[in-house]
């Protein structure tokens, strides 16, 4: 369940903090989490970093949407 009060915009803005301090680089909207270096511990790593922030979904929508717009999109109506 998200948090009804967070946008997509700023959904996403949230993942591309958390995927940058997590990878340690700057993250664009549409980067691959992948390409800059995340593996399945990392994403598992995103998932308890975004549940803290209000924004939850499964590791397996990482991997399904593996950039932030892609994900952010999937995750608001």
């Amino acid at each position: 369940m998200i948090n009804s009060s967070l946008s997509r915009d700023s959904i996403e803005q949230e993942l591309r903090d958390i995927w940058g301090k997590l990878l340690g680089v700057e993250v664009g909207r549409d980067d691959n989490f992948f390409d800059l270096g995340g593996d399945s511990l990392k994403v598992v790593e995103v998932v308890i970093e975004a549940r803290k922030r209000g924004v939850n979904f499964r590791s397996s929508a990482v991997f399904r949407n593996p950039t932030p717009a892609l994900l952010a999109a999937s995750l608001t109506p």
